[in-house]
């Protein structure tokens, strides 16, 4: 027995690279913006085991200085032109690989356990097994499935409250996500931090005695 026209089918569920994404509201005057205060980093992170506190630590250091960067200058909660926080989500996927598909000769045979690509501890989740009939069947023998982790970090600006008892308003989102892979944790929050910081819009620029609305400060 002898494959014909075998075929390879890779299905990638995956992030091989930082996908960044923003919103802002279109009426904020971003260039007026001066200081900025960022809250502590989160206690947890959901689906992520590995984060802590000092991961944490990390993640707020880099993003106050691409933040500052961007033409903001740090102050206390009560004088800051902007409120800034952050969270970090984990996601389950999983990248599935089918492997040896393809057309078998008529009279073979391709039964549970005896398919002509089995590989130890591979599982069978597609194709069809039994007894191959006269003329060309197509079967899939093996089919992988393993897991991995998408972080997704996220950044968000408000104003302050206008009067006491109101909500700070939300004026900028922006989120970046990547595939976390084994020990390059350190390495892919860095990239995080660097692809939600491109999304922040310039500011800095306008005249320090104004806030964005065209009020005094």
């Amino acid at each position: 027995m002898r494959p014909l026209l075998p075929l390879l089918l890779c299905l990638l569920v995956s992030c091989a690279s930082v996908v960044a994404e923003s919103d802002a509201d279109p009426e904020v005057d971003f260039g007026a913006f001066r200081t900025y205060v960022l809250a502590e980093a989160p206690a947890d992170a959901p689906g992520l085991g590995w984060y802590s506190e000092l991961r944490g630590a990390e993640l707020e250091r880099g993003l106050a200085a691409a933040v500052e960067e961007r033409g903001l200058r740090p102050a206390s909660a009560e004088e800051a032109d902007l409120l800034l926080s952050f969270q970090l989500h984990g996601h389950p996927r999983s990248e599935v690989r089918a492997t040896g598909s393809g057309w078998v000769l008529s009279g073979a045979y391709a039964g549970p356990g005896c398919s002509p690509w089995a590989h130890p501890g591979s599982w069978y989740g597609a194709g069809w097994y039994g007894p191959v009939g006269y003329g060309p069947t197509w079967i899939t023998t093996d089919v992988y499935a393993t897991p991995y982790t998408v972080g997704t970090l996220a950044l968000e600006a408000r104003l302050p409250a206008a009067r006491p008892g109101d909500a700070p308003k939300l004026v900028w989102r922006g989120w970046a996500s990547a595939r976390f892979n084994g020990g390059d944790v350190v390495e892919t929050c860095e990239e995080l931090v660097k692809a939600v910081a491109r999304e922040l819009p310039k500011m800095g620029a306008g005249d320090p005695g104004h806030s964005s609305t065209g009020g005094s400060r």
